[in-house]
């Protein structure tokens, strides 16, 4: 009977070593996602006083962070963002720029940047900055590192935060000059950019934008009709700078800047328009007949006399299309008085389909005028 007793109790004894060796294997087992679920959460959490311990254990865990990492990248929580970041950063130093897990890794950085908050994308844009400085062109990781910088930028061309923008932006800066780099995600970028809520963004845009190889002039040029003084600034010097800005845009499209409520902006139009071969004198007649008032537009006769070096035919047939009547009538005895004969079809025109009765009136009366005088007749 006793002998009975001790053999059960021996049996259970066992029974509860293997339940108890059991347990510990499974806990063993999922030692590393308790550990790596543990260490992220403290890390999600931890300040810049103790940051680098918990980065520490979390790379530690290696490639078991990762997909955690990741996730995490999605909290709009600039803090945690941060922090994840630098354990990203961690990992790839751990293994070195050649290890097949930091390529993978940057491959899967850049296939999860479109489901990362806009703080996630913001440091993840940094990071791959750091790469890009630290990662050698010949290095095995180089080629990975190009394509998800393609990616990335890509991706951040369609981002709705101007902060993210701003981020892609600093980091093409640093691409541009490279003959590797992903100019058509760039020139998506940029072409978003120069339209971004914020105006710090536009400036910038502009800047990268007038790189020869983007080949952005064009949209650049929009800008100088931005509701934000410092953008417009911006343009303009873009356009006095490009060597062949005049084919884009004409030297009387240029004119109207010169009225431009920016003193700076209508400083630089007028550098542009002199550095074109315009005189003082057309420079000055420029701002006249581009001014909002009538009364100054018609202030440009005033420098029409038979002896000046100014093309009369130009300036007054600029007036003849006038928005205002009274400008186009005094265009119209400007031109007879002048005896411009180069601007019969002008006067031709405004006879028969000027807005105006009153114009259209004058411009008949005076075109027959001019008719009836004798070619070879010498002016007075």
């Amino acid at each position: 009977m006793l002998q009975s007793i001790v053999g059960r109790k021996k049996t259970v004894v066992g029974l509860i070593c293997v339940l108890l060796l059991a347990f510990a294997g499974i806990l063993w087992s999922q030692r590393g996602p308790v550990l790596s679920w543990y260490y992220l959460r403290s890390l999600a959490k931890t300040t810049d006083s103790n940051r680098t311990v918990w980065v520490d254990r979390v790379v530690s865990l290696e490639g078991a962070v990762v997909p955690g990492l990741l996730k995490g990248m999605e909290v709009n929580d600039a803090q945690s963002c941060a922090n994840f970041s630098e354990a990203l950063e961690g990992l790839t130093k751990r293994w070195g720029v050649d290890d097949p897990r930091t390529k993978g890794l940057i491959h899967r950085i850049a296939d999860d940047f479109s489901r990362f908050s806009s703080a996630g994308q913001q440091k993840a844009l940094a990071l791959i900055g750091k790469w890009q400085l630290e990662i050698p062109s010949h290095s095995k990781s180089a080629e990975s590192l190009d394509s998800a910088v393609e990616k990335i930028i890509a991706g951040a061309a369609y981002a709705e935060d101007s902060d993210v923008r701003a981020a892609a932006l600093d980091l093409s800066d640093n691409l541009i000059a490279r003959s590797s780099a992903p100019q058509g995600a760039i020139q998506e970028l940029l072409k978003a950019a120069l339209h971004d809520a914020a105006s710090p963004n536009r400036i910038k845009a502009v800047q990268l934008a007038c790189e020869p190889r983007m080949n952005l002039f064009k949209e650049v040029v929009v800008l100088l009709n931005d509701q934000a003084a410092e953008v417009r600034r911006q343009a303009m010097d873009a356009v006095r700078r490009q060597p062949r800005a005049a084919d884009v845009l004409g030297d009387d499209d240029l004119l109207r800047w010169l009225n431009d409520p920016d003193e700076q902006v209508r400083r630089l139009c007028e550098m542009a328009l002199a550095e074109r071969g315009l005189t003082v004198e057309a420079i000055q007649l420029g701002r006249l007949i581009t001014n909002s008032k009538p009364a100054v537009r018609l202030e440009v006769l005033q420098y029409l006399n038979p002896g000046s070096d100014l093309d009369a035919n130009t300036w007054i047939r600029h007036l003849s299309h006038d928005k205002s009547p009274a400008v186009r009538s005094a265009a119209i005895r400007a031109a007879v008085q002048l005896d411009l004969r180069n601007l019969s079809d002008r006067l031709d025109q405004m006879a028969r389909a000027d807005p105006s009765a009153t114009v259209r009136q004058l411009a008949q009366h005076y075109l027959s005028v001019q008719q009836g005088r004798s070619p070879a007749k010498p002016r007075q």
